[in-house]
């Protein structure tokens, strides 16, 4: 099963393309949705953190992870700092600064019914 039972909580991640600011908003395309995807999975894989779903969308992103850094917003920041890496090395989209909103929307999973439940609205979503 891919659902927790230990101390160390899952999360989940949802954050935005750029939409509404100084540059046009962003939308990413199969292509950018494959690099995303590639540099999410490439990052969880390095730093030993279990992907339990990922979806990759249009104008927004979502995963649920186990991992044992302490704050999820951190491993956010990390994710999208590594997905913008590579949408930048993709050479699609020369010239654009920022590809991300500020934030995110993190919350730890402490029991199994969320975990389920955040993987299925991923899954779905």
């Amino acid at each position: 099963s891919a659902l927790i039972a230990s101390s160390t909580p899952a999360f989940t991640m949802g954050t935005r393309v750029l939409e509404r600011q100084s540059e046009p908003t962003l939308t990413l395309d199969e292509p950018d949705r494959e690099t995303v995807a590639e540099a999410i999975r490439n990052t969880c894989e390095i730093r030993k953190w279990s992907v339990l779903a990922l979806a990759v969308r249009t104008n927004h992103v979502h995963i649920v992870l186990k991992s044992a850094e302490s704050s999820p917003e951190h491993v956010a920041a990390l994710l999208k700092s590594w997905a913008t890496r590579s949408l930048r090395a993709s050479g699609r989209h020369a010239g654009r600064t920022k590809f991300w909103t500020n934030q995110s929307s993190t919350r730890s999973l402490f029991f199994d019914e969320a975990v389920r439940g955040a993987v299925n609205y991923t899954m779905a979503h």
